[in-house]
């Protein structure tokens, strides 16, 4: 029975088929296929997908990356402990110290440096002073020589007989007592001129001085402070009792009078006359 209408329903499905068949169209040449979709056009839709899923998965790692090491960095200073944090703590003032040593190093170099710069203007300061000191010397030492000259020009030599005796009796050089002379008062004979400072006499005495060194000159009985025989007996005597005549020239004549220029020039003096120690 299901047979039989199995084949009544297949030929009633055929005559329907037929009766809406499509009548055969003729081809017609050079027709584009108008539901084909062209090659290339194909494969550039598909390359521009795939450029678009590559951007996307990586702006996609971009991101996920980024989140990734703010939840890192949080992850690990939530988890930091407090001995890390002491290890840092320690690191810095490791550091800070070493920056701190560094720095006094820095300064005992610069402060050596300064105090070698120091110390070598304070030398050349010193030559400095010392070149100028030697040439004023030599100035001194020079006009002192042309003073000398000047006074040479009018030595007298009518006392040259008190000198000699007065050597002979105390061994002072007569040189030295004429240019004391000269220099004390032009070898000025008797007289009663005093200086400013109470010197008197022809070799320019303290009074005490003389009366502690006096000498009879003229063998007159008296030693006066006046006068140029007194006077040059009681130099000699003033000179050879202070060293004049044991090598103590100079420490003599700077107890005649407290001057190392006088000694100098007196010595200077001595010299152009003769004098030889």
């Amino acid at each position: 029975m299901n047979r039989c209408l199995d084949t009544i329903r297949v030929k009633q499905e055929t005559q329907i088929a037929n009766s809406y068949s499509i009548p055969n169209v003729p081809d017609i040449p050079n027709t584009p296929d108008s539901y084909t979709i062209p090659k290339n056009k194909t494969l550039f839709s598909k390359k521009i997908i795939l450029t678009s899923l590559v951007v996307v998965t990586m702006f996609v790692v971009a991101i996920s990356f980024y989140f990734g090491e703010i939840k890192s960095e949080k992850a690990y200073a939530k988890g930091t402990t407090t001995e890390d944090k002491e290890l840092v703590e320690m690191r810095a003032k490791v550091e800070a110290t070493k920056k701190a040593e560094i720095a006094e190093e820095n300064k005992r170099y610069d402060d050596a440096v300064k105090s070698i710069e120091n110390q070598r203007a304070q030398l050349l300061a010193q030559e400095a002073k010392a070149k100028a000191d030697k040439e004023a010397q030599a100035e001194r030492e020079k006009q002192a020589k042309a003073e000398s000259n000047k006074i040479a020009t009018s030595i007298k030599d009518c006392f040259d007989s008190i000198y000699a005796e007065a050597e002979k009796k105390y061994g002072v050089s007569r040189y030295l007592l004429k240019a004391v002379h000269i220099l004390e008062t032009r070898q000025s004979g008797d007289t009663d001129r005093a200086s400013n400072a109470g010197a008197q006499g022809p070799m320019q005495f303290m009074p005490n001085t003389f009366q502690k060194y006096a000498q009879d000159g003229n063998g007159d009985g008296q030693a006066l402070i006046t006068s140029v025989n007194d006077s040059i007996y009681t130099s000699a005597k003033h000179l050879s009792a202070n060293g004049a005549t044991t090598g103590k020239v100079e420490n003599a004549l700077f107890q005649y009078n407290h001057s190392d220029a006088y000694v100098k020039k007196v010595l200077s003096l001595a010299q152009l006359l003769g004098y030889n120690k």
